[in-house]
């Protein structure tokens, strides 16, 4: 049986990677504006996520994710902070553990890339889980006995 997989218990396992290879990092599931404590990681997820229809109650879930790294902006080792941890999560990253209901499962991830810009560092990946839709069957009718009653 597959485990129920929603992006808020995504965020959390992928909270957990980053958690355990940089301690001292502040991680936040969404892009605030104010109050960010550096260095930080934000998981966003890119527009473009799709969910194509499988057999029966099966769908093939498409996710595309970015983790944005940043540290403070004036630091002389700056691109060299941004190439560690890219190199750090090219390994953590190619599985990472999801847990549900008590029980750990495996995500891989396909298409990591990174690239730096001005002020951060972007990780992207693209998650391919097949997820299941809980179907309620048509009710068949039981007893004829129901169907006979009168009114008074």
């Amino acid at each position: 049986m597959k485990p129920k997989i929603d992006i808020s218990s995504i965020s959390n396992a992928l909270a957990d990677v980053l958690a355990e290879h940089f301690p001292d990092s502040t991680i936040y599931d969404n892009p605030n504006q104010q109050g960010t404590e550096l260095p930080a990681w934000f998981i966003n997820y890119i527009p473009g996520s799709t969910i194509k229809k499988a057999i029966d109650n099966r769908y093939w879930r498409n996710l595309h994710i970015d983790l944005v790294y940043l540290v403070e902006y004036d630091l002389p080792d700056l691109y060299d902070q941004y190439r560690a941890a890219a190199e750090i999560l090219d390994e953590a990253l190619e599985t990472f553990k999801y847990t549900k209901d008590g029980q750990d499962y495996l995500i891989r991830t396909y298409d990591r890339t990174w690239k730096m810009d001005l002020s951060a560092m972007h990780y992207e990946l693209r998650l391919d889980l097949r997820v299941s839709k809980e179907t309620i069957k048509d009710p068949f009718m039981q007893r004829v006995d129901d169907l006979n009653e009168t009114i008074t």
